[in-house]
């Protein structure tokens, strides 16, 4: 197997970060995400998630991209996407993708709730490669 082209810039590899309260699925997601040859980093919950993001604004190493699971405990990836979009707005935070993870099926109702709190798309779960893929090719530069 190798990655897709179109997904190595440079040397220096792409962070993507993984925000799941399971960890079956963070394993599974970062898994998939390292074929792809990008370096997984994962967090447990939205809260955890926009901690993360600041410290990577402070440290300069900054994230592609976010696949955001939509139900976890402390705060939801709905909310979280919220206060990420609400921070990139004021300068807080650079502009990153969040790609929502979820085990609901995805019909147009919830792409909807999804595109509405700023999310790029939507993945179901268990994450396929090939989905994934499919999706990373759409997103800005």
């Amino acid at each position: 197997y190798s990655p897709t082209p179109s997904l190595i810039h440079d040397e220096k590899k792409k962070r993507v970060l993984i925000v799941d309260d399971n960890p079956f699925n963070l394993l599974t997601a970062s898994f998939i995400v390292s074929k792809l040859n990008l370096e997984p980093l994962t967090a447990a919950n939205g809260q955890e998630a926009i901690d993360v993001l600041q410290e990577s604004v402070i440290s300069g190493q900054h994230y592609s991209f976010i696949l955001m699971d939509i139900q976890m405990p402390i705060m939801d990836g709905i909310q979280a996407t919220k206060v990420i979009n609400q921070r990139i707005q004021t300068g807080e935070l650079y502009d990153v993708p969040v790609i929502a993870l979820t085990a609901k099926k995805i019909d147009a109702q919830e792409r909807t709730i999804y595109k509405d709190c700023g999310m790029f798309e939507a993945l179901g779960k268990p994450l396929v490669e090939q989905e994934l893929t499919n999706i990373l090719k759409k997103l800005p530069n």
